[in-house]
């Protein structure tokens, strides 16, 4: 089962959140995957990646397939 997660004034603040905290420790990830970071912190949900620059993210759990 599968849902679609629509980007809202929250995810805002989430991804604004997430990348000033990547800024500031000099590791930068790509934009779009600020947004599903942003995403699946808002939603306190895993995100299912084998891209490992999602590691830096504060707070974000990620499992590999």
């Amino acid at each position: 089962d599968s849902e679609v997660l629509e980007v809202g004034d929250e995810t805002s603040r989430f991804y604004a959140q997430v990348r000033e905290r990547l800024r500031q420790r000099g590791r930068p990830i790509p934009e779009n995957d600020v947004w599903i970071a942003a995403l699946a912190l808002q939603h306190r949900a895993a995100l299912v990646s084998n891209d490992a620059h999602f590691d830096p993210v504060e707070g974000l759990t990620r499992h590999g397939f």
